[in-house]
């Protein structure tokens, strides 16, 4: 696990685009806890996107 490899690593994040649900549900399977929507944060084929932001701590336990 990274926060073993690397101790001084603290936080891990991931982000989808809001309507990516497949992506979405492949990072919370991996742990990850959802913070928040990122309201046009990105350009994405021309036009700006929703990201929803993730992420996994070194306190968080995997379930």
């Amino acid at each position: 696990m990274v926060f073993t490899d690397f101790s001084e690593v603290l936080r891990v994040q991931g982000f989808a685009n809001v309507e990516n649900k497949g992506s979405q549900r492949v990072i919370e399977k991996a742990g990850f806890r959802k913070e928040g929507l990122l309201r046009n944060y990105c350009y994405l084929k021309g036009d700006l996107q929703d990201l929803v932001l993730y992420s996994f701590l070194s306190t968080d336990f995997l379930f």
